[in-house]
C-alpha cells in the first residue's frame, strides 16, 4: 500500500484528539506507560468530562516528575509494569497507551492486560507513530528515531525501531475489540524547511548524541550525527505519521 491509499489527516493533534475524544465522559481512565504525563494531559485536555485519571510507566523517575505537575487530585501517577497491572479486572472506562509499543518487552501481553482491566464496552485507545508509507521529510524524523533506539539499546534500554503500520494494526487485532477504528495522524502541514521545525530536529540529534558519548564507539555515532544534519538542511524533517487506533472491549 502506497501512502497515496492513506487518508492522511493532517489536523493539530489538540485539535484532532478533541474531536475524537470531546463527547467522552468516562469515569475511570488509565494511562499505560505514561512518561512525564504528556499524553496523559492531552486526554486531560480533551475528553469533555472525566472522573479519575491515572498514568502507570514502570520508570519511577518518570512517574515523580508527572506527578510533580499534576494539575489537580483527580490525576494521579503509579509506578507500574504494563504487562502486569495490578488494577481489578473491569475497572477503567477508557485505557490509552501513546507512543510506547515499540519500548515494551511484550507488547502483546500489555495489550491483553489493557484489555483485562476494561469493563465491558470500555474504549481502547492506541497511538503509534510508523515507519512506513512516509514522506521523505519525516522519514528524516525515524531515521532519528531509530538512531535513538539503536543508542538506548546499546546503552541497556529497551528501546526497539518503530513498527510498520500493519504490524501494529496486527498487535492490537490479535485481541479481538469490537467497532474498531483507525486514523493515519501526520500533524498540521508545515515547511519541513521551516526554521523552527530543522532547529528542533538538529537540536534532537545534539542531544542524542549526547547520551552516546559512554559508548566505545562514540566516533561512529559522531560519523552518523554529521549525515543526519546533512539530511535535515537538504530533505527537512516533519512529524511521522502517528496510527491512532480506537475499539471496545
Amino acid at each position: 500500500m502506497s501512502q497515496k491509499n492513506l487518508e492522511i489527516i493532517s489536523d493539530d493533534p489538540e485539535v484532532f484528539f478533541a474531536g475524537l475524544l470531546g463527547e467522552m465522559m468516562p469515569p475511570q481512565v488509565l494511562d499505560v506507560a505514561c512518561g512525564t504525563g504528556g499524553f496523559t494531559e492531552m486526554l486531560r485536555g480533551s475528553l469533555q468530562s472525566y472522573g479519575q485519571i491515572i498514568g502507570i510507566d514502570v520508570r519511577e523517575d518518570a512517574v515523580a516528575k508527572a506527578n510533580e505537575n499534576r494539575p489537580d487530585q483527580s490525576v494521579r501517577f503509579e509506578v507500574m509494569d504494563a504487562a502486569e497491572i495490578t488494577f481489578p479486572n473491569d475497572t477503567f472506562d477508557l485505557v490509552s497507551c501513546a507512543f510506547s509499543l515499540h519500548h515494551m518487552p511484550d507488547p502483546q501481553a500489555v495489550l491483553a492486560e489493557m484489555r483485562r482491566v476494561l469493563k465491558p464496552d470500555g474504549t481502547l485507545l492506541i497511538v503509534e507513530m510508523y515507519h512506513d508509507h512516509l514522506t521523505d521529510p519525516q522519514i528524516t524524523e525515524i531515521m532519528v528515531h531509530h538512531w535513538a533506539a539503536e543508542i538506548d539499546t546499546a546503552l541497556g534500554e529497551l528501546h526497539r525501531k518503530t513498527y510498520t503500520r500493519d504490524e501494529i494494526l496486527e498487535l492490537v487485532q490479535r485481541e479481538s475489540w469490537k467497532n474498531p477504528q483507525t486514523f493515519d495522524l501526520a500533524g498540521i502541514n508545515f515547511d519541513p524547511l521551516g526554521e523552527d521545525i530543522m532547529k528542533m530536529m538538529l537540536d534532537t540529534i545534539v542531544r542524542v548524541l549526547h547520551k552516546a558519548k559512554p559508548l566505545p564507539d562514540y566516533d561512529d555515532h559522531q560519523i552518523k550525527a554529521s549525515l543526519l544534519g546533512d539530511r535535515v538542511a537538504q530533505v527537512g524533517t516533519h512529524i511521522s505519521t502517528r496510527l491512532i487506533v480506537l475499539a471496545q472491549k
